[in-house]
């Protein structure tokens, strides 16, 4: 979270002219992280109420879907901050 917070400042000094950019970045860093880590948490979970080894799948399975729901996040919260 301090991470976001950090690049969510950096963002609002490096774009002064348009805060909302800067809101928008830093809440989308912030929401990803905190995804990130439930992802990371809840998958391996479920993954062995199923039966299968969280060992092996756990890492590609998790990347993707933090890949794909960070893309999601960042638009999401662009759209809704800057009206898009």
């Amino acid at each position: 979270m301090s991470f976001a917070c950090v690049l969510g400042l950096y963002a609002l000094l490096k774009w002064w002219e348009t805060p909302g950019l800067a809101l928008a970045v830093g809440l989308s860093i912030l929401a990803t992280v905190i995804t990130a880590a439930l992802l990371g948490m809840l998958v391996p979970i479920t993954l062995d109420r199923f039966g299968v080894d969280p060992a092996v799948a756990t890492g590609p399975v998790v990347t993707t879907g933090i890949d794909l729901v960070a893309i999601l996040i960042y638009f999401s919260t662009c759209g809704l901050i800057l009206n898009i």
